[in-house]
């Protein structure tokens, strides 16, 4: 929350990565995510993010990401 914070306070520019592809696998109280991006401007290389989400509590938290450049 600090770093948050300390990027609003200097009105720092964000870039959010387009999502080209994206699936879901559920299983049970388990959510797998696996997606690819590409980053506007390519300000950094396409990627594949993997992510697991669990269900605890009655709410899904994510447990795990991984992203990784797509080589060409």
């Amino acid at each position: 929350m600090a770093f948050m914070a300390t990027q609003r306070a200097i009105n720092a520019e964000t870039f959010v990565a387009e999502v080209v592809t994206l699936k879901f696998w559920v299983l049970g109280d388990a959510t797998i995510m696996r997606a690819d991006h590409a980053m506007p401007g390519d300000r950094r290389p396409p990627y594949h993010a993997t992510r697991l989400w669990v269900k605890r509590d009655g709410r899904w938290q994510m447990a795990i990401s991984q992203q990784t450049t797509i080589q060409p």
